[in-house]
């Protein structure tokens, strides 16, 4: 993982990457937790009423979930929906490339830090979840991760979509807190002032043929 020390440096260089798709992608995911491949197969249909559905994670479809959309990830999801009208405004993929699969592949992104692995980041996000005080049921539930099934415990904690949802808010502030005075941090929050209620709807083709 990153230590707090270091993340500062790192989050700079994120934005000194001149491919807004690719600078959209790296920062989902810090804020996300996302898995790499998760978070570079992200499609618009997968943005819906307040969630970023995950239909085909680790573990294949059955573990299909939804990631609670915290203010953060939506200000990340417009500056990327913004990158994509203009340089793919087709694209089905929120994160799109000139690649095989029309998405930003990983093997290419992971020359871009050389020593940083997006998994690095993930454990991070994992770190801020328990140092912001997150109960260890739903930071499996913000990752994903299977439940121990000799947990007998796990079986009768179910928390709610709210509960759930203010815990990926709480560790999102704590992220942005850690990022207090670098580069356009202070932008992000002034952002976060200004679009307190933002819902992110699924880009539409005729949004998509205003940028082309």
């Amino acid at each position: 993982m990153l230590s707090w020390e270091d993340l500062p440096e790192w989050w700079g260089q994120v934005l000194t990457l001149s491919n807004p798709v690719r600078r959209s992608y790296w920062k989902l995911l810090l804020f996300s937790g996302l898995r790499m491949t998760d978070a570079a197969t992200v499609r618009w249909e997968d943005l819906r009423d307040g969630v970023l559905h995950r239909p085909n994670p680790k573990g294949g479809r059955t573990r299909a979930y939804d990631l609670p959309l915290t203010r953060q990830a939506q200000i990340i999801f417009e500056e990327a929906r913004a990158a994509a009208l203009q340089l793919d405004p087709k694209s089905p993929w929120v994160f799109p490339a000139d690649s095989s699969f029309g998405h930003v592949q990983n093997m290419r992104e992971l020359k871009a830090f050389p020593g940083v692995w997006p998994h690095d980041l993930r454990r991070t996000y994992a770190t801020a979840c328990a140092e912001a005080g997150v109960d260890p049921y739903t930071i499996k539930l913000l990752l994903n991760h299977a439940m121990d099934k000799t947990d007998v415990t796990s079986r009768y904690v179910q928390p709610s979509a709210g509960h759930v949802a203010n815990a990926a808010q709480r560790v999102a502030d704590f992220l942005d807190g850690k990022l207090e005075f670098v580069g356009n941090a202070g932008l992000t929050r002034r952002l976060r002032r200004s679009l307190p209620q933002l819902r992110l709807e699924p880009c539409r083709s005729e949004d998509r043929r205003g940028l082309s």
